[in-house]
């Protein structure tokens, strides 16, 4: 039997950070990748990186399993909003508009989660908000999503 002592394990809730791969910048992945051999997934990426800081309680990821006659399904649905729009912005994002992409979200506590693979990717689209009223404002949506076989994996511990 394994226990699993939770008391020096706080979980604070939300995501810190989500990092989106393009199926390009993943140098070395498994055909299948699970909770065991995720350590095996190699990250070269680009040299064109656009850091939004802060985006703060703004990430959500959702994986919803479901059971098909084939199996298990998850329905991968992350975003992430921010208070910005630009030209520079707008150019940088439609480079990535509707490709195949892999995203790995990390919480505040440091556990990293790995949703897709290079077999089973997601897609990646954005858009723009602009609120009706001035106090409104105005922010860029991004969105990676799809149905996939593939398990979300834990990175790291």
């Amino acid at each position: 039997m394994t226990t699993l002592d939770t008391i020096n394990k706080e979980q604070p809730g939300g995501w810190l950070h989500l990092h989106i791969v393009t199926l390009e910048e993943l140098a070395k992945c498994p055909a299948h990748i699970t909770n065991e051999n995720a350590h095996l997934v190699n990250i070269a990426p680009s040299q064109d990186v656009l850091d939004v800081l802060p985006v703060g309680e703004s990430i959500s990821i959702n994986e919803t399993p479901s059971e098909t006659t084939s199996g298990t399904m998850y329905n991968i649905k992350a975003a992430v909003e921010f208070g910005v729009q630009s030209k520079a912005l707008d150019s940088f994002l439609d480079k990535y508009n509707r490709q195949k992409v892999v995203i790995i979200g990390i919480k505040p506590s440091g556990l990293q989660k790995m949703y897709g693979s290079k077999k089973f990717p997601l897609t990646f689209s954005y858009q723009y908000s602009n609120g009706k009223n001035f106090e409104d404002g105005s922010y860029t949506r991004i969105e990676i999503a799809g149905k996939i076989p593939q398990k979300p994996v834990i990175m790291s511990d």
